[in-house]
């Protein structure tokens, strides 16, 4: 069997992030967590995941700064970042996601059928950051 991409899930709030944890272990996805900023960079960084689902509002290092920290590293230029958020509806991220590179936005609530969708979409091609998508 084929070992399934491994995702960070990044997520203050615990409930959260174990729910995001459990949907995607159950489609077999490898999953770390982290419950901040500094510590998702930390993580990055060392295991190189192929995919980070971020939270933007946390306390400490919040999402955007966390993205921007990670691909400021060498070892982390290249990993997407999706970000979700409950900021992530109605057009509201379009005034952000230019500043960071995030590959995708996802509001919260989300549905599991959204989730699975941006992230197998995601983890299928290289895909530009929404600040690139935008302007193609």
């Amino acid at each position: 069997m084929k070992k399934k991409a491994l995702i960070l899930v990044v997520d203050d709030n615990a409930e959260c992030r174990k729910l995001l944890v459990w949907v995607l272990e159950q489609y077999g996805f490898q999953t770390i967590s982290a419950s901040g900023g500094f510590e998702a960079v930390e993580l990055a960084i060392e295991f190189q995941p192929e995919l980070v689902l971020m939270d933007l509002n946390m306390p400490g290092m919040n999402g955007y700064e966390a993205t921007r920290a990670i691909h400021a590293h060498r070892h982390g230029a290249k990993i997407p970042v999706a970000a979700v958020s409950a900021d992530c509806v109605d057009g509201r991220y379009e005034s952000w996601f230019s500043e960071a590179d995030f590959i995708a936005c996802l509001g919260k609530p989300w549905r599991q059928e959204r989730l699975l969708k941006m992230v197998t979409k995601a983890l299928a091609s290289d895909i530009e950051p929404l600040s690139k998508q935008k302007a193609a």
